[in-house]
């Protein structure tokens, strides 16, 4: 069974639309296809890049979310599309936003993501000056990062743990020094899921990052085999050409891990593990 649960479209800051995501999916082979477009942020979490007063995707959000209904109808007899978002975690203080957001969206399932630390975006390569002004070393930002993430996790709140250390992403340019262990920082993060019904994510968008690596790195997630934390394979697509991308390396990446099977969505959020 071929399945992509975190895909993204031109509402926000994908190339295609939700249709062209859909029919290209068709093409390659899906079973089921998850649109989990990002949920339009605060207008107080900006990047460098954002447009004054212009919040991303907030323009006919509404009109969107209809869109996805209608084409899981339309389709219904060739894919199984799903409804998903994939939600900026904005802080603790910011968490009945959150619920309602979800709640009101009415969607198949959400991904938990940490893209910001405090009103820091960090996505962006030009953004990451601006961490610098916050803390005092790249050991410090990778120990919020993940005590950020282990808080989002702990929310309650998500079904997918989005690309979990994505904090190394441009760690060609702001590498951790050679004696800091990255599994030291993402522990408590790993801890949070093992407690968690959150499913970690595998994804294969940190291959044609900076980082040159998967998300997440081996070792994180070698740790969470020893946690027992279910898994699932994402690609993060945000063009049609990327849907599925390196998903045999990806299934061939959590056997290397100690993992057997994958954890997979339905509609109305209904979860089935498969054997890889």
């Amino acid at each position: 069974m071929i399945f992509d649960f975190h895909a993204h479209t031109r509402q926000q800051d994908g190339a295609n639309s939700a249709r062209e995501m859909v029919e290209a999916a068709i093409e390659k082979g899906l079973a089921i296809f998850g649109i989990s477009e990002h949920s339009p942020r605060l207008p107080e979490f900006r990047y460098a890049d954002d447009l004054p007063g212009v919040v991303r995707g907030a323009k006919n959000w509404a009109g969107f979310l209809a869109e996805i209904d209608s084409l899981k109808i339309e389709f219904a007899d060739r894919i199984e599309i799903l409804k998903g978002c994939e939600m900026d975690w904005l802080g603790e203080q910011n968490l009945e936003w959150a619920r309602k957001f979800l709640a009101d969206g009415d969607f198949d399932y959400s991904i938990g993501s940490v893209h910001f630390l405090g009103k820091w975006g960090f996505d962006y390569e030009k953004d990451w000056k601006n961490g610098f002004q916050n803390f005092a070393n790249i050991e410090e930002i990778y120990r919020a990062y993940f005590l950020e993430y282990s808080k989002m996790v702990r929310s309650g709140l998500f079904d997918i743990a989005g690309h979990l250390d994505l904090i190394k992403k441009f760690n060609d340019k702001f590498p951790l020094p050679k004696n800091s262990d990255i599994l030291e920082f993402a522990r408590p993060a790993l801890d949070a899921l093992a407690e968690s019904k959150m499913v970690l994510e595998i994804s294969s968008a940190g291959l044609t990052k900076p980082c040159a690596e998967w998300y997440p790195s081996l070792a994180i997630l070698r740790a969470a085999r020893e946690k027992n934390i279910p898994i699932t394979i994402n690609s993060d697509a945000h063009s049609t050409a990327r849907i599925a991308e390196n998903f045999s390396a990806a299934k061939d990446f959590a056997r290397s891990a100690g993992y057997s099977a994958l954890t997979i969505f339905h509609s109305g959020g209904a979860r089935e593990e498969i054997k890889i």
